[in-house]
């Protein structure tokens, strides 16, 4: 008889919610599909789109097609644009520190609900400081956008948890896509940081920043970006022998199974579910999934047998 186990674990599986594309996915997805149109089949998809367009999104429509040899080569940025940065950024903080978005909390007509009322100048603001950084990512500059990103969201952090900003869902409130900024966050770490520093510093930095966004991880962070990170091979022992050292916590236990599964595939997978599925909960689903993903059913009725006597010892 299958075990009950097994019936909760391909339900968890089947049930898990569609995850926002990241860069490198949507793009490999993008051309895929563009491969199986024609010249003029493309142009009618993009006419047709673009009459669908409001009014105030149709120039910007028209100024994605400007031929490259036309645009204005790269802008490159400069250590004063780069100090200025960081001085905008650091009075920026100050002024939330002040409490100078925010006055108290109360009912708002518009929304329908409480929040925090005051000054939502501060949004227009921190998606201007966030544009900026990305001119540095943007030209490769990682260690200034390191440093920026970095202080930036300290802020921001701080800001959400204390109070400091008006509004009631401040993601929602920013044109900024939190995640996907500290995803590229984590990736100036990984290309700025010495190889053998690499885990601590990123693992400082995910837990860190993980009441801001829980999806951060080491499969974020390489396809966050279209380029392909320089030593991932040896990154991967050396992270996943830096979490299994970790104390146990909800992080570092989501951390090791992803990165089992990135760097050691399923058998590895297996491997930690079996020897150390006590102290990382949820290995056994995570070998499962991949199983699914694999279309190894057998294997699945396997590993949830595995999986319910675990269990049944504890």
């Amino acid at each position: 008889m299958i075990p009950t186990l097994f019936i909760r674990l391909i339900t968890y599986v089947k049930g898990e919610a569609m995850k926002n594309l990241s860069l490198k996915k949507f793009v490999s997805e993008l051309r895929e599909r563009l491969d199986k149109f024609t010249h003029d089949e493309l142009k009618a998809i993009i006419l047709k789109h673009a009459a669908s367009l409001p009014p105030g999104k149709r120039q910007a429509c028209l100024d994605i097609f400007v031929l490259l040899s036309n645009k204005p080569g790269s802008k490159k940025v400069k250590k004063v644009d780069g100090a200025n940065l960081l001085r905008e950024i650091e009075a920026f903080g100050k002024r939330t520190a002040n409490y100078e978005y925010t006055d108290g909390w109360g009912w708002d007509d518009e929304y329908g609900e409480e929040r925090a009322q005051g000054d939502d100048s501060w949004v227009l603001e921190i998606d201007d400081l966030f544009e900026q950084i990305y001119e540095f990512y943007e030209a490769g500059d990682y260690s200034l956008a390191r440093q920026a990103y970095g202080n930036l969201l300290d802020i921001y952090l701080r800001g959400n948890e204390d109070g400091q900003f008006s509004g009631y869902d401040q993601d929602e409130m920013l044109e900024t896509d939190i995640d996907e900024v500290a995803l590229r966050y984590l990736r100036c770490i990984y290309l700025t940081e010495r190889p053998s520093s690499r885990p601590e510093a990123l693992f400082d930095a995910i837990s860190r920043l993980y009441y801001l966004s829980s999806n951060l991880n080491i499969h974020g962070m390489i396809n966050v970006s279209l380029e392909e990170l320089p030593g991932l091979d040896q990154f991967g022992k050396q992270w996943v022998s830096f979490l299994e050292k970790q104390k146990a916590s909800h992080i570092a236990s989501n951390l090791v199974k992803e990165g089992v599964r990135l760097f050691e595939g399923t058998k590895g997978l297996e491997a930690l579910a079996i020897k150390d599925g006590r102290r990382f909960p949820g290995s056994f689903v995570e070998w499962l999934e991949t199983l699914q993903k694999e279309k190894g059913y057998k294997e699945m009725i396997r590993a949830a047998t595995l999986g319910h006597f675990h269990i049944k010892g504890y």
